[in-house]
């Protein structure tokens, strides 16, 4: 682990791994025999294996430590001074890093704070967000916010000094900014009519300096290329498809023009013979089009439909601000991944059906979930799980114990019991 830190450039300028890397050529013992006497210099490897550890934690950058080792940046508080008091999960992790004595303790530690380093923000994996190059390497300008790359010479105007400290993306700086004014992502600039802002993420371009360049500044909404890459494909599709299908459904029924069935569909199923032509009223042979008789909006047929898939959605939507909030919690890093099962081969035979934070929230993602009891099952089945296989006294079990009660509170404010 410690040369995957070193070459992913995520280790403070002041660590390296010749530091805490050398080999110890002395005579180990096992960790379970006491010395035999005084003059008995054996090493327990348990105890460099603790020393490495947490040397290793310490070379590490904050900003690559996810919560709950690490806190979130935000820019907002760039210039207050940093609070030097480590947050409480990782407090909790030194500790019991300090007081393990088996290698099953000190392995569990380690598989802690591997899932707690953002991989994903690891320099060898960074590009230019402008030109999308991952050339120029030494002209790669990293946010110390996001970790997107910037070239300097792709700012408008190039930058030519690399600034000196923490520095933050325009995206970053329109993100956590306490006003609505936006700054362009590629000159800075907030002023002039042809900014444009992404109705999606907090991006501004004017129409200038973003590639390619926009003939005029669009009069309805805006989503940025970045956004439009992000948007899941065939979504239209389907609601093209459905459409079709109404269309097909009502000109069987009736010859009616395609400019009224458009009025159809957005008006989602209310025409009135007042809003066509006389032309279109009249079919070739000139008698009556007798239009069809469609539920209102407001009819008693349409409100049983569309009530309980509202309420669904709005209940998802609570529980995704649920989950979003326990993976921050101080006490949500034994659930933030799937158990290793190679480091603890029991796990599969005690326990038949694992859950984790990361599983729940990839079925929410993909709306898997119908209902919010479902949801609510399998937290409690992650919850149940952990209280069956760690002792309640453990690191482990005590956090579940307090996660289990977070949750519980905030499930009854979101869903109050009737």
């Amino acid at each position: 682990m410690e040369e995957k830190i070193t070459n992913a450039s995520m280790q403070n300028k002041s660590w390296r791994l010749g530091d805490s890397g050398e080999k110890h050529v002395g005579e180990f013992r096992a960790s379970c025999l006491q010395p035999v006497d005084e003059n008995d210099i054996r090493l327990n490897p348990i105890h460099i294996g603790r020393e490495r550890l947490l040397a290793l934690e310490e070379g590490i950058e904050r900003r690559y430590l996810k919560p709950p080792l690490g806190v979130p940046p935000n820019p907002k508080n760039e210039g207050t001074p940093e609070v030097k008091e480590s947050p409480k999960g990782l407090q909790i992790w030194r500790e019991a890093v300090s007081k393990s004595e088996t290698a099953a303790q000190l392995a569990m530690c380690t598989y802690m704070l591997e899932t707690a380093v953002a991989w994903d923000k690891s320099i060898m994996k960074a590009y230019c967000q402008f030109c999308h190059s991952g050339d120029h390497e030494e002209k790669l300008l990293l946010c110390d916010g996001c970790d997107k790359g910037y070239h300097t010479h792709c700012f408008k105007p190039p930058m030519n000094n690399i600034p000196d400290g923490d520095w933050y993306c325009y995206e970053c700086v329109n993100k956590f900014s306490d006003s609505s004014q936006r700054h362009c992502l590629v000159c800075g600039g907030t002023e002039g009519r042809t900014l444009v802002h992404c109705s999606v993420c907090p991006r501004a371009y004017h129409t200038g300096c973003i590639t390619p360049n926009l003939a005029k500044v669009p009069r309805n909404k805006w989503v940025c290329p970045a956004c439009t890459n992000k948007s899941p494909r065939g979504r239209r599709g389907r609601t093209k498809k459905v459409s079709e299908s109404n269309n097909s459904s009502v000109s069987a029924t009736t010859n009616v023009s395609t400019e009224v069935m458009d009025t159809l569909d957005d008006s989602q199923g209310v025409v009135s013979p007042a809003t066509t032509s006389k032309k279109e009223r009249v079919n070739k042979k000139g008698s009556p089009v007798s239009f069809p008789v469609l539920p209102s909006r407001d009819s008693s047929l349409v409100v049983p439909v569309m009530q309980p898939v509202q309420k669904e959605q709005k209940d998802l939507q609570s529980c995704k601000s649920i989950i979003s909030e326990l993976e921050v919690h101080e006490d949500a890093w034994p659930f933030l991944l799937p158990v290793n099962t190679r480091q603890f081969p029991t796990y599969k035979k005690i326990i038949k059906k694992p859950m984790d934070l990361s599983a729940i929230k990839k079925k929410l993602d993909d709306n898997l979930y119908k209902t919010r009891e479902e949801y609510c099952e399998d937290l409690r089945l992650m919850f149940n799980n952990c209280e069956t296989f760690n002792e309640d006294d453990s690191p482990v079990g005590k956090a579940g114990h307090n996660l289990r009660s977070f949750f519980e509170t905030k499930w009854n404010e979101h869903f109050p019991p009737t």
